[in-house]
């Protein structure tokens, strides 16, 4: 995964890559760096990474 970073203040705003199960494209996106999204109110999805 190729993460990208703001040049201003070095948040880490999203990702990009491939699904290592099956190739396809995927992208992460960091939901602090969203205008009216309140992180502490979304469901959190824990997922292993090692064995993703």
């Amino acid at each position: 995964i190729h993460h990208l970073f703001c040049k201003a203040c070095g948040i880490q705003s999203f990702a990009r890559g491939k699904n290592p199960k099956d190739g396809a494209d995927m992208i992460a996106v960091n939901a602090r760096c969203l205008d009216g999204v309140e992180p502490d109110t979304l469901t959190i999805n824990k997922i292993d990474g090692r064995n993703f």
